[in-house]
């Protein structure tokens, strides 16, 4: 029991959040999120384009370094949404903080925040 809590501390520390405490919000909200979520739920995910063909907003797609969201996980995204840029709809953009996992925005919150910012000024028309 201790080497499998010790094995899931460490995976959590990789590929979710690289703090060394976890913040209380985060350890509320993921007790209270119900569902398994991490490596094992979106290993095999499949994005799929909107039903109807329209128009996509701007989207900013962060993730962390060491995210359990891998490139393979984002594949289907790229290609659902550069395909609603063809379709008249906006940018899409990727980017990936480094020395973060899952929880970036709460890993480095300043350069989160900037990047936020700035999808925003450049797609606020």
């Amino acid at each position: 029991e201790e080497a499998a809590r010790l094995v899931k501390d460490r995976l959590r520390k990789r590929n979710e959040c690289r703090l060394e405490e976890t913040p209380h919000a985060l350890v509320a909200a993921i007790e209270k999120r119900g569902t398994t979520f991490g490596p094992e739920a979106v290993s095999d995910y499949v994005a799929r384009p909107p039903l109807h063909d329209r128009s996509l907003p701007p989207v900013l797609m962060i993730r962390g370094q060491y995210d359990f969201v891998t490139e393979k996980c984002i594949e289907g995204w790229r290609d659902v949404f550069s395909r609603g840029s063809k379709l008249g709809g906006s940018a899409y953009r990727e980017e990936e903080m480094r020395d973060c996992a899952h929880y970036c925005h709460l890993e480095d919150a300043q350069n989160f925040g900037d990047l936020i910012k700035g999808h925003c000024f450049i797609n606020d028309y």
